[in-house]
């Protein structure tokens, strides 16, 4: 049930005015029946009855919430407010000092009043639709007076359209100073706040003897007691590391720094966290730093023999494929696909065409290059450095077979962005969903090209190409050997090289 008690809305209104709480702490329901302010229920039709200064007024609590919760709204701002809430008595602007000053102690110069009367003034004309005539003074003034009475009031009007233009331009600057000011002191007040947050060493102390103080029924000696506890738990004494303690533990410090293996930098650590990719291959760098005589016959070599049997055997010594479309329209097809990855260069499809007939006999153009060899290892891709030679195909049916065995060798596919670029494809290469955990996903688009809707949903890697400035195409074919570098280090190590047998 509402409460319509006004002394109790009063004293509620103005508590959370004192603490700046009216905006999260109160609220009108949209029919304007309903005041909730600090978790009370208030019926926002009870009038009100304020007094500031040598005036008073009377207003519903609704009206006088929507006045108070912003005391810099605008009059246009409020009367819409009012008419969203069905608030049927809005504050006047002669009035509006009384209700601020009452809750605020604000008071407002007669330049503001003036100011907000006339902006009332042409929110609201007159029921006439026109200003107030100027009254006559009799029926015998001559038409020579009435003309002088005529140029005084316009002059009159003129000089008050001013003096309104200029107390709202001065209304506009202290209500930006004041906005400037309370910036202020809300940073000032912030900073204030972080740097109580910051606590010392001493500080922290003082804290806990403060609460062992308060909460030990116990005497003085032994809280005096629980507080020397505290700081000797806290102190790092007995934790040093001293010339004598190394020289007391030498033998089994040198055992293990002998022993200290480094597996990956900080780097290729956390990457193994994806949770898209295993940490096998932290596994196999142990299991290879264990003497194998040591291993043998134990729960270790047998982890071992389980690791080997995961690695698709069938893959080592192979080449790896990189895929491209057909389509003539995608920017990396097989005539420039060489450039792109070889040479970290963009060459539009017309002008390599250009440039393979000058190169060909007969005006006939040679055929595109499709190996390659790149120099990988001393990175996260691959422990073991060595040169890898990559086939580039727009066929895979015809390179590879049926086989899905064969299929394997594909570590990077340059998406078309239509489903119908893998229809003929073998069975488990079909699904893009699946697709993409076997090999790279790597879409590849002009800059201000529109994106497919089927690429944004695929788990694939996007590059643009710039139009214009071929300095920038390293920075997409970086992008993609990065990328296919962190897969194949994952998916595919089979392909990349492997450790000598000693």
């Amino acid at each position: 049930m509402s409460v319509d008690d006004p002394e109790k809305i009063l004293e509620t209104l103005r508590k959370l005015a004192s603490e700046k709480r009216l905006k999260d702490g109160a609220s009108l329901s949209t029919d304007g029946e309903t005041l909730t302010a600090d978790g009370n229920s208030f019926a926002a039709r009870t009038k009100l009855s304020m007094s500031f200064g040598d005036k008073s007024c009377s207003y519903t609590a609704g009206s006088v919430y929507l006045q108070i919760i912003d005391p810099d709204v605008t009059l246009l701002k409020y009367r819409r407010l009012c008419k969203e809430h069905q608030v049927n008595d809005p504050i006047p602007s002669i009035d509006k000092e009384i209700v601020v000053g009452y809750f605020f102690g604000a008071t407002k110069t007669s330049e503001d009043a003036q100011a907000e009367i006339a902006e009332e003034a042409i929110a609201e004309p007159s029921a006439e639709g026109a200003p107030g005539k100027v009254p006559k003074e009799g029926d015998r003034r001559d038409s020579r007076s009435k003309d002088r009475e005529n140029r005084h009031h316009k002059s009159s009007s003129s000089h008050r359209k001013e003096s309104s233009s200029s107390s709202s331009k001065r209304k506009r600057d202290r209500h930006s100073d004041a906005k400037h000011h309370r910036d202020r002191d809300h940073a000032a007040a912030e900073k204030k706040r972080k740097a109580k947050m910051t606590v010392t060493n001493e500080e922290m102390l003082g804290n806990l003897d403060d609460m062992v103080g308060k909460r030990s029924t116990d005497p003085a000696s032994s809280v005096e007691a629980d507080k020397a506890m505290i700081s000797t738990a806290l102190s790092a004494e007995g934790f040093e590391v001293t010339p004598e303690l190394l020289e007391k533990h030498r033998e089994t410090r040198e055992y293990l720094t002998a022993n200290e293996i480094p597996v990956g930098d900080s780097a290729s650590i956390l990457r193994a966290a994806n949770p898209r990719k295993d940490l096998s291959r932290v596994l196999e760098i142990f299991l290879e730093s264990v003497d194998s005589k040591k291993a043998k016959g134990s729960t270790l070599a047998k982890v071992a023999k389980r690791a080997e049997k995961t690695k698709k055997s069938h893959l080592i010594g192979q080449k790896p494929v990189i895929v491209v479309p057909k389509g003539m329209t995608a920017p990396i097809i097989l005539m420039n696909a060489y450039e792109f990855l070889a040479n970290g260069r963009y060459v539009p499809r017309d002008v390599i065409v250009k440039q393979q007939r000058q190169r060909g006999a007969g005006n006939v153009p040679v055929a595109p290059i499709t190996t390659f060899t790149r120099q990988v290892g001393g990175t996260a891709a691959s422990s073991n450095p060595g040169q890898v030679e990559y086939e580039i195909t727009d066929n895979p049916k015809r390179l590879l077979g049926m086989d899905p065995a064969n299929w394997d060798r594909i570590v990077a596919i340059f998406v078309l962005g239509q489903k119908w670029q893998f229809a003929d494809w073998v069975k488990d290469f079909r699904d893009p969903v699946h697709l993409f955990n076997k090999a790279f996903g790597f879409f590849v688009s002009l800059e201000g090209d529109k994106i497919p809707e089927d690429v944004q949903g695929w788990a694939v890697r996007r590059a643009k190409l710039n139009r214009d400035k071929r300095g920038l195409d390293s920075v997409s074919s970086a992008a993609f050997w990065n990328g296919l570098d962190e897969f194949m280090s994952v998916h595919k190590r089979e392909l990349l090289p492997q450790p000598r047998e000693e």
